[in-house]
């Protein structure tokens, strides 16, 4: 079985809203590029992650959820460990 290449998307941005300051366009056009190359140079989509970090979705509302690093033995099994954001440590 073949190995599926999808074809990269040109992303366009879409239309300003009427009134919008050239400007502030140009910017947050330069900020959105920016983010993109940050976030790919971050995060590869041919490359596997040794863990990833989750935060739990059940924290009650004002309350800061918990965050774990999660990874994934040789064997399959998943292993999550709670950590100290800002700690330095996963």
């Amino acid at each position: 079985m073949a190995a599926l290449n999808p074809t990269p998307q040109t992303v366009q941005p879409p239309p300003l809203p009427p009134g919008i300051d050239p400007a502030t366009a140009l910017y947050l056009q330069q900020f959105t590029m920016w983010c993109t190359r940050q976030f790919n140079s971050r995060l590869s989509s041919n490359t596997a992650l040794p863990g990833v970090m989750l935060q739990a979705n059940d924290a009650p509302a004002g309350a800061t959820p918990k965050v774990f690093h999660v990874q994934v033995k040789s064997d399959g099994t998943v292993v999550a460990n709670p950590i100290a954001i800002g700690s330095g440590s996963p």
